[in-house]
């Protein structure tokens, strides 16, 4: 056990040093991106020297998402290690997992799809493009040092408990190698082989002495007063309680064979050692509880704060008609604010853990709609300007309503399994669905096409009626971001997924029935497929090595498995084609029966 600590420590030190420097160094690189970026603001056109500083700057910032994206990936391998050998609990197991997810997300999509974006068509920007791309680099660049902080502040974080774990196992093992010693000494003819034993158990009190003064290094003399205060009352009972002396006297009396006071000094020692295992133990178990307690506190004051924030400035754009200039302080004013309450909030950070990826989604896209809008002033786009004054309120809101879920699932108001499954069922639903859609828009292209490319009013109004379910099921899958914290988890593809449905619906409301259409719709079920498999690889990832005790699958051939589907999805269809006239049912079914022949 003690072997595991160690490895996991190194690796922990390791990981650690890395995402410091990566942080250091990328704040540099904020700093040169910054001067670059002023740097051609004042140019009219960058020559080709420009563009190669940027791509400098661009490939350092990719070598930094390589590095955290392999810290990730030792991490999780450190992960496994700790499952695999049972040397922490779950709970710990499961705030490791969580980090892990929390360190690959440093690297947004956000910030990767715009450096692609840079790397690839740097050359061919206009002035106006690059000037633009990099004020939307300068931001992700941003978000990624604040992300690394936040990620570094955890890991610290979770090092005490790590800590306190690591204490209360010795503790624990010394316990029990003390019974097993103890109940082998009455059996014993001979006591004298047993003392090298004995003395593997003073070694190993010595040891812990050693890793609680250890230990303390990472306590905060202030914040962390109460834990210091506690283990330096552990130093001082290991001292003053005799559990030493014991096993000395164990350990002689032992030697030379003196059953009977060997055994008296072995009952006191193990009477004392579990004494000590509880005292560690629980105050393990009170870091958790005085942590959540706090961590409560802070999302209750946080939801407060945005709360006045949001009537604020819901004041501010009801004032705002034709000139933005008396409203201007208190706009500054209040994004200051909304930045301070958001600091207040990573105050303590293993909330990081409870946040969703929704909330981060919406942070952001709040900011970028403050962002808009002071430089809409700038430019003096009035009408934008308001536009952004009422997604700046939207995200303002929908960032109170994420907090108050966040809230929620820390109070056990969460349901993390029924979530996972209720959503893969809305996404299988949803795959069958478009599947029948898909197949009706393409029997309406061959009746068009047929028919010299005219639409009848009866294909135009099964345009619209297709319209209105591709926007049903893009407004379903907004109400899932709302209420499921699993759909939450996966917020990128899942906004994505809508905002492509929702296009799709307004090219149907315009009857615009053509092969981008289709491609569009088949776009729909390759997307729904990925945000499956991305949910399936999160629930293995966190599947315990501990359930390898249950009934295993039988192996059935793949071929069998996926006609079993196929029939299976076929049934489900046919009740999903009592809802199109019955003409349309007969296309479908004869499109059904040509991709099977």
């Amino acid at each position: 056990m003690d072997e595991i600590f160690k490895q996991s420590e190194k690796q922990e030190n390791i990981n650690k040093e890395n995402l410091e420097m990566v942080l250091k160094e990328s704040k540099k690189l904020q700093d040169e991106f910054e001067k670059k970026r002023r740097e051609l603001l004042r140019k009219n056109e960058p020559n080709a020297d420009d563009k190669s500083d940027v791509q400098q700057l661009l490939k350092k910032q990719d070598d930094f998402n390589k590095i955290v994206d392999n810290v990730a990936n030792e991490y999780q391998k450190m992960i496994k290690n700790l499952e695999n050998n049972n040397a922490i609990n779950e709970d710990i197991i499961e705030k490791m997992q969580k980090i892990q997810e929390i360190m690959e997300e440093i690297t947004s999509p956000e910030l990767q799809d715009l450096l692609k974006e840079m790397q690839r068509n740097i050359n061919q920007m206009s002035p106006d493009q690059l000037k633009k791309t990099m004020e939307d680099f300068k931001f992700s660049l941003e978000d990624f040092n604040q992300r690394l902080q936040q990620t570094l502040d955890l890991l610290e974080s979770i090092k005490k408990e790590m800590a306190l774990q690591k204490l209360s196992e010795l503790a624990k093992e010394m316990e029990k190698m003390q019974a097993s010693i103890n109940e082998k000494t009455k059996d014993a003819k001979s006591q004298s082989d047993l003392s090298k034993e004995q003395q593997q158990i003073k070694d190993m009190l010595e040891k812990l002495q050693d890793e609680i003064n250890k230990s303390k290094d990472l306590f905060d003399q202030q914040k962390d007063k109460e834990y210091l205060d506690a283990l330096d009352q552990l130093s001082q009972d290991i001292d003053q309680d005799g559990l030493m002396q014991d096993l000395e006297d164990a350990i002689k009396n032992l030697e030379q064979n003196n059953k009977e006071k060997a055994q008296k000094s072995q009952k006191s020692s193990l009477q004392k050692m579990a004494q000590l295992s509880q005292k560690l133990e629980k105050m393990r178990s009170s870091m958790g509880g005085s942590d959540a307690q706090e961590m409560i506190e802070i999302v209750q004051n946080t939801i407060k704060r945005l709360l006045l924030m949001s009537k604020l400035h819901e004041d501010l754009n009801n004032r705002f008609v034709h000139d933005p200039l008396p409203i201007m302080p208190e706009m500054i004013a209040n994004y200051d604010a909304i930045q301070l309450s958001l600091k207040y909030l990573y105050s303590a950070p293993q909330i990081l853990m409870f946040l969703g990826q929704k909330y981060f989604y919406d942070v952001s896209e709040t900011q970028n709609a403050f962002r808009a809008f002071f430089s809409d002033i700038q430019d003096n786009k009035l009408h934008t300007a308001k536009t952004n004054m009422q997604n700046i309120l939207k995200g303002l809101n929908l960032i109170i309503f994420d907090l108050m879920q966040t809230l929620d699932n820390m109070s056990g108001g969460g349901g993390g399994g029924s979530g996972m499954q209720s959503l893969m069922q809305q996404l299988q639903q949803m795959g069958q669905e478009q599947l029948a859609m898909n197949m009706l828009t393409q029997s309406m292209m061959e009746q068009m096409m047929q028919n010299g490319n005219q639409m009848s009013q009866q294909m135009r109004q099964q345009m619209q009626r297709l319209a209105s379910e591709e926007q049903r099921l893009a407004d379903n899958l907004n109400r899932a971001l709302q209420t499921n914290p699993e759909a939450q988890k996966h917020t990128q593809q899942i906004k994505q997924l809508t905002e492509e449905l929702e296009a799709i619906s307004r090219q149907l409301k315009q009857g615009k029935l053509d092969k981008s259409l289709l491609d569009r719709q088949n776009n729909i079920m390759s997307k729904l497929l990925d945000i499956e498999k991305s949910i399936q690889k999160r629930e293995h990832s966190q599947k315990r090595k501990g359930e390898t005790g249950r009934q295993e699958d039988w192996d059935v051939p793949d071929s069998v498995k996926n006609r079993f589907k196929d029939q299976l999805r076929r049934n489900q269809l046919q009740e999903e084609l009592k809802a199109y006239p019955k003409e349309y049912q007969d296309l479908i079914k004869e499109y059904l029966k040509s991709i099977n022949e």
